[in-house]
């Protein structure tokens, strides 16, 4: 029973730092046992104030301390918005009340990838968390990579990747640049996969959810149509073609209809060739 109070007594302070968070723990009073009779199988009244302690204390240490796995990350992809980022930081620092001076390091533990990479060259400086967050919004979140996010869920087709990806990355890109998604089915319809296009653009989908269900319903029909039409253009492909003439590879006579050489034209031969009985005779003088 002494030992018990003594573990009592090195787990009682009046205050304790968790995370940057400062917190009062209720000291319990503890009491050496005496010598009264205790009726058996009734709790005596230190076990009790024991139980009490250790409760409150296990109920305090789960309120009061919180592991970075259940705070928010930030790897700097442009997908992910920086300021929802803080938002969800600045509610855990308020809930816990961490010291300001704790927040700047508590912030950069939860940077992943490129945007810790990014942040190491800064980090030298000991910027406030207010300095903090106004360079990683300025850096993940200005007007550059903005018009990059609208000029791709604007114009970009889908090419090779699925539907659930190229649907799910629309409706990433709006939420990311606050578009409303539900008004955009029309100019999503103008960009999918060429092939699916007549198909759907008397379709009047009334979510994101619907579109991708409808196209993937859509797929196998697309799938064997393809294949229909291209045994049908194999098939006339493989058909015996008469045979091309040399000719036709050959260039339009401007002396007759065929095609050949200009020198290989008849017509211009004949053109050249000498009339019979006008020729001169062996050894006579060329007329003038």
């Amino acid at each position: 029973m002494y030992a018990k109070s003594g573990v009592i007594k090195a787990y009682a302070y009046k205050k304790r730092l968790f995370y940057g968070s400062t917190f009062d723990i209720p000291i319990m009073p503890t009491t050496r046992a005496t010598a009264s009779v205790q009726t058996a199988g009734e709790p005596s009244n230190t076990q009790s104030s024991d139980q009490d302690l250790m409760k409150n204390l296990a109920d305090l240490l789960t309120k009061h301390t919180t592991t970075t796995d259940q705070l928010p990350i930030f790897s700097g992809d442009a997908l992910e918005d920086p300021e929802e980022f803080f938002k969800a930081l600045q509610t855990h620092f308020e809930e816990r009340n961490i010291n300001p001076e704790q927040q700047p390091k508590t912030t950069a533990e939860q940077l992943r990838d490129g945007a810790a990479s990014w942040w190491k060259n800064y980090s030298v400086f000991e910027p406030t968390y207010k300095e903090m967050r106004q360079l990683v919004i300025q850096k993940y979140d200005n007007a550059t990579i903005r018009a990059k996010m609208q000029a791709e869920f604007y114009t970009k087709e889908q090419k090779s990747e699925s539907n659930s990806e190229f649907l799910n990355r629309k409706q990433r890109l709006a939420k990311r640049l606050k578009i409303p998604i539900q008004d955009c089915f029309s100019l999503i319809k103008e960009l999918v996969h060429p092939r699916f296009r007549p198909f759907i653009m008397d379709r009047e989908p009334t979510s994101m959810m619907e579109f991708s269900i409808y196209l993937d319903e859509l797929e196998p029909k697309v799938k064997s149509l393809l294949s229909l039409s291209n045994r049908q253009y194999n098939a006339a492909s493989s058909s015996p073609q008469p045979p091309s003439t040399q000719g036709s590879t050959l260039p339009q006579c401007r002396y007759c209809p065929e095609r050949h050489f200009h020198r290989d034209c008849p017509i211009l031969e004949a053109r050249h060739a000498p009339v019979p009985g006008n020729a001169p005779a062996a050894g006579a003088e060329p007329r003038p």
